[in-house]
């Protein structure tokens, strides 16, 4: 059974299929035709309530987010709910990224760097700060040449970007935000969110306060197009309703350790029960000095993950 429940609080019966005793399914056949003829803008972004009715062992009740998109773009991203992983125009895309500062050895360098990653098979990055000329340097023409060389660059080598927004949906998660920096934080998504390297904002690292979910609505309805993500600490914090109702991808840190070799795995795993077992499983590995970062460490973390059912992969 299909119900959805919009922004206004109001419930849409949606559909109804039998499952007859016995019948093991995939994929059972229903319809959201009854949206159609709903003419309101709270089912612009509904939660849809799907329930498994059961004469004994009662009901079963999932929840996805379903959001209204009218027409496409040009390297539109958005979630697939039955590969759990992030689609590109519509086609699977698993993530193979490297997170990495913005200016730690200057523009150029770092523009060399992806043309490198891009040649040895990575596919995305997310730029650690790169935000900041949404929160702090807005006025700074060279700061935005510099972020428009990055752009530029991962387009032109075939990299997609998590643009890093931290600076500014931090404080706004935290507080409610001011008039201002809800204004700027539009005038960042307007910039950028129409260039065709732009994978998706990310807003959270860690942790974040309880407006996130009113921070990912606003991020959806100025650009419905693009993915919003987050990592978290550990995932014991997986379950928390803010991050759940903030983010489209919740990815948590995995990182290992010298004395816990399969521990990739058994953070990954944690990723295929409920509320994440329709959710993209993307690992945030470890990709520093400390315990050790040879060839066989990338292999192990890498491989344990995507035997636990990884569908990408953001080394930090």
């Amino acid at each position: 059974e299909l119900s959805a429940v919009s922004s206004d609080g109001s419930t849409i019966f949606l559909d109804r299929a039998k499952v007859r005793g016995g019948d093991i399914k995939r994929a059972v056949p229903v319809s959201f035709q009854a949206l159609l003829a709903v003419k309101s803008a709270s089912i612009l972004n509904i939660q849809v309530n799907v329930t498994l009715h059961h004469p004994t062992l009662g009901a079963l009740e999932r929840k996805v987010r379903l959001l209204w998109v009218p027409t496409s773009q040009a390297g539109a991203t958005a979630v697939d709910h039955r590969s759990r992983g992030i689609v590109v125009d519509g086609r699977p895309f698993f993530p193979v990224s490297w997170m990495t500062t913005a200016d730690s050895f200057g523009t150029n360098f770092m523009a060399t760097a992806m043309r490198d990653m891009a040649r040895r098979g990575a596919n995305s990055i997310m730029i650690y700060g790169l935000g900041s000329v949404g929160a702090v340097s807005w006025g700074n023409p060279n700061w935005l040449e510099e972020v428009y060389q990055l752009m530029d660059t991962a387009q032109a080598v075939g990299i997609k970007v998590q643009l890093h927004i931290i600076q500014m949906t931090g404080p706004i998660s935290r507080t409610g935000g001011t008039a201002e920096q809800w204004a700027q934080l539009e005038d960042f998504v307007n910039v950028w969110k129409r260039h065709p390297a732009l994978l998706g904002y990310y807003v959270a690292d860690d942790s974040t306060g309880v407006h996130l979910p009113t921070v990912y609505s606003k991020l959806r309805e100025w650009d419905p197009y693009h993915v919003v993500t987050m990592a978290i600490a550990g995932i014991g914090d997986a379950w928390r309703e803010n991050y759940l109702a903030g983010v489209d991808v919740v990815m948590p840190e995995n990182y290992p350790g010298s004395a816990v070799p399969a521990k990739s795995w058994d953070t990954m795993r944690i990723m295929n029960f409920y509320p994440y077992d329709w959710a993209p499983a993307i690992t945030c590995a470890m990709a520093w000095a400390q315990p050790v970062t040879s060839e066989a460490m990338f292999r192990m973390e890498l491989y344990n993950s995507i035997i636990a059912g990884a569908t990408g992969d953001i080394w930090f």
